[in-house]
């Protein structure tokens, strides 16, 4: 009780200097008179070991809930790690689908070219017949391009082998 009065006795002159405002000194003044003169009751052992047992459970959920939210942002960036390597695959699988596919089918035509100019004088029979092979290859390599960005190329190893016999014959 005279403890309460030097509190009381202490907020009387900040209110009267209205430094501070007079609900503030009143909640303050609330606070300490419920406190002291209405204690809260000690809890028992099995009271404190329960609180306790409360604020580690609170302290681990708190731990666990920013845990959580650092591994989906970790998830999130791994899938976006792993889209962008699908797709740079995929871009090297197009890249290398089109070389080989296409490699072999210009360098025929170069060739077929070559011989089909070289042909013209001496023969324009078989020239004309080279001509007409040079652009059936023009027409597959068209056929092999387009099939590159619809589905997987299939090579037929005879069919391949066989163009190769042809071009170098020529």
């Amino acid at each position: 009780p005279a403890a309460a009065w030097r509190v009381v006795l202490g907020l009387v002159p900040a209110v009267l200097q209205r430094r501070t405002p007079r609900f503030i000194v009143g909640a303050m003044l609330a606070l300490y008179i419920s406190v002291f003169y209405y204690p809260p009751p000690v809890p028992d052992l099995t009271g404190q070991l329960a609180g306790v047992i409360s604020v580690l459970i609170l302290t681990w959920t708190t731990y666990s809930l920013i845990r959580l939210s650092d591994l989906v942002t970790v998830l999130h960036r791994a899938r976006a790690d792993l889209a962008r390597e699908a797709l740079i695959q995929e871009r090297t699988r197009v890249a290398r689908d089109l070389h080989d596919t296409l490699s072999f089918t210009l360098s025929a035509i170069a060739l077929k070219g070559e011989l089909g100019g070289r042909l013209l004088r001496s023969d324009p029979a078989a020239a004309h017949q080279t001509i007409t092979e040079l652009l059936e290859l023009a027409r597959r390599a068209r056929v092999h391009l387009a099939s590159l960005t619809e589905k997987p190329v299939e090579l037929c190893f005879a069919q391949e082998l066989s163009e190769a016999c042809t071009v170098l014959e020529s």
